[in-house]
């Protein structure tokens, strides 16, 4: 079964049940994403106030979000941007690059035999082999689930849809936060220029363990949307090519830098932007009152109805995404590997992930690589 990507904001639960005005103009956008007017949805404080209400624990969930900047504003984002750049620095980045290049091909060599692969698999096994030892210091001493539930936990926290999984989530936050410090204390040792050494070795903040480990979780989840955006590159090359009715999908590594910016805009996982209004706001015809609640379409069309409008995929700004520099190495080492090594690859079959309303995901992408 197959979805095509102009059904992904149709009957989309964010814009049935939000209430919020929808903003699919590119300009105006921008124009809010710059404004002083909007914050980001305070949903610490809404968890704090739920809590209080129906008498249940989300301390987890309380904390998890105390370390993430999506949900920060102000001095608290950039202090949190500030600690997790320390890892994502062009310098840092160009340590690990022999690192990446080494999982990459010898994940490539093991389908060598393959005849047929499922590419978000391949992503999702890529990634932490790739992202795990750089964010976490960690290579093999978390359950053989973790990743997983990790994977799925991070696509459910969703401010406006999640209400009824909130026990849910706080039950998964405790496996997982468990689950990390038991292998933090049991690593026989950590390697240099991850991120719990960086933080300690050069950050003048000493974080307490718990919030430490939190701040890891947040960092090392974030490669979801990753995972996301590289499988929806791969079925964006494979679709154009097969639409060519190309012999084959080789791509030259220079052809991907020319290019990349163009299949990120178009394949970035993030479908919307959440903000309120801390007061009136007005942009031509459009206008909202303090309090109202808005979504950005970051694959919006823009002002002159081109289909070529500007993806807001990594944010913008202040919540310009942290991981946008490690993002775009990764991307250009695996998409341009990955065809050289499979220069015959077709498409099987695939289909979008219709659990989750914030980004464009697939739940697979079957290929036959010879």
């Amino acid at each position: 079964m197959m979805q095509s990507n102009s059904n992904l904001y149709a009957n989309n639960k964010m814009e049935l049940y939000s209430e919020a005005s929808v903003i699919t103009d590119t300009a105006l956008a921008i124009d809010i994403l710059k404004s002083d007017a909007f914050n980001a949805i305070d949903f610490k404080q809404y968890l704090i106030q739920l809590q209080e209400m129906a008498g249940e624990d989300y301390s987890g969930l309380i904390s998890f979000i105390s370390c993430s900047p999506f949900f920060n504003e102000g001095n608290k984002h950039q202090d949190l941007k500030r600690l997790i750049s320390l890892v994502f620095t062009k310098q840092n980045i160009e340590h690990w690059r022999l690192h990446f290049e080494q999982e990459i091909a010898l994940i490539n060599n093991s389908l060598q035999d393959s005849q047929n692969v499922d590419l978000i698999s391949y992503c999702f096994k890529l990634m932490q082999k790739m992202l795990r030892p750089m964010i976490l210091g960690i290579a093999e001493e978390l359950p053989e689930d973790f990743e997983i539930r990790l994977y799925h936990f991070q696509k459910l926290v969703e401010p406006m849809l999640s209400v009824k999984k909130l026990s849910f989530l706080e039950s998964e936050l405790t496996y997982l936060y468990k689950s990390l410090e038991h292998a933090m204390q049991n690593q026989a040792t950590i390697p240099n220029y991850c991120l719990p050494q960086l933080i300690k070795s050069t950050s003048q903040t000493t974080l307490p363990t718990k919030q430490l480990l939190m701040l890891l979780l947040v960092v090392y989840g974030a490669k979801t949307p990753l995972i996301q955006t590289l499988g929806n590159i791969f079925l964006h090359i494979l679709n154009q090519s097969q639409s060519q009715q190309s012999s084959s999908t080789q791509i030259r590594k220079d052809e991907l830098s020319k290019d990349l910016d163009t299949l990120i805009n178009s394949s970035a996982a993030l479908l919307y932007i959440h903000r309120i209004a801390n007061k009136p706001y007005t942009n031509g015809s459009f206008t909202v009152n303090a309090g109202e609640h808005i979504l950005i379409r970051t694959h919006g069309v823009s002002e002159n109805n081109c289909s070529r409008a500007q993806s807001l995929g990594f944010g913008l700004k202040t919540h310009f995404c942290s991981g946008a520099s490690i993002s775009k190495t990764i991307l250009s080492l695996v998409v341009p590997t990955f065809f050289n090594h499979f220069p015959n690859i077709k498409i099987e079959s695939f289909q979008y992930d219709n659990n989750i309303h914030t980004a464009k995901a697939l739940s697979y992408l079957k290929v036959k690589l010879k």
